[in-house]
């Protein structure tokens, strides 16, 4: 079973990591709507621990995204993977979530 993890970094941001499948995805969105709806103004999820991802993982962050969206918060997915990077530019995705890669 793949598992992934978030832990809570400096100030609003957290680590994502592990495997994003069907099963861990879904077991980690709730946390992650969680965090969002606790966090004032912006909150950003590092997604460098990131080691295996496929349409589950991003499709969670899309779903964390609109709910960051309804409730009037930004979100930030920083350090995409370059594998999870590739799956979004192909859908086009890339330019839709709030991704910072530098």
């Amino acid at each position: 079973m793949a598992i992934a993890v978030i832990d809570r970094r400096e100030g609003n941001c957290f680590a994502l990591s592990g495997q994003l499948g069907p099963d861990s995805a879904n077991g980690i969105r709730a946390e992650g709507e969680a965090i969002i709806a606790s966090i004032e103004g912006t909150v950003c999820f590092d997604l460098s621990g990131v080691v295996r991802c496929n349409s589950a993982g991003i499709s969670l962050l899309l779903c964390w995204m609109r709910v960051a969206n309804q409730q009037g918060k930004t979100i930030i997915f920083q350090q995409m993977p370059l594998r999870m990077l590739d799956m979004a530019r192909v859908s086009g995705l890339d330019e839709v979530l709030p991704i910072e890669n530098g």
